[in-house]
């Protein structure tokens, strides 16, 4: 008679902590691309005008306000969801860590990605206010 083999409960709830985190990084990740994906939108906007404008001279000029606020709106709103995301992250992470003392809490691989991430956000932005590039 062939008997099962019962899973060890420990192994289980191992398992499924680690499918918990894996899963909030995935999330974490997918804040990340959205993110650069509204901040890369946005800094292109701004850019294309910027540069429309400078060729086309003193001839015609397009009128650059518009689209470079809403190239910074966009570089924002994709800073604001970035942070919004990590803070999320973290306290899930430590919510996590209360019920289950093992989970560290540590930085991510998804965390450091997010945190420079925000650098690189911060370059597009102050590029854009003052016209470096």
């Amino acid at each position: 008679m062939d008997q099962q083999r019962q899973p060890d409960p420990a192994s289980t709830q191992q398992l499924a902590l680690s499918r918990t985190l894996m899963a909030a990084e995935r999330t974490l990740m997918a804040w990340v691309r959205t993110s650069l994906s509204l901040m890369t939108f946005g800094f292109s906007i701004a850019k294309f005008f910027q540069y429309l404008n400078e060729q086309l001279g003193p001839t015609i000029r397009v009128h650059l306000r518009s689209p470079r606020l809403f190239g910074l709106t966009l570089i924002l709103l994709g800073l604001g969801s970035l942070i919004i995301a990590v803070i999320e992250h973290r306290s899930f992470i430590k919510q996590l860590h209360r019920v289950e003392p093992a989970i560290s809490v540590r930085l991510s691989t998804a965390t450091v990605t997010a945190a420079i991430l925000f650098g690189v956000g911060i370059l597009m932005l102050i590029n854009i206010l003052y016209r470096i590039l």
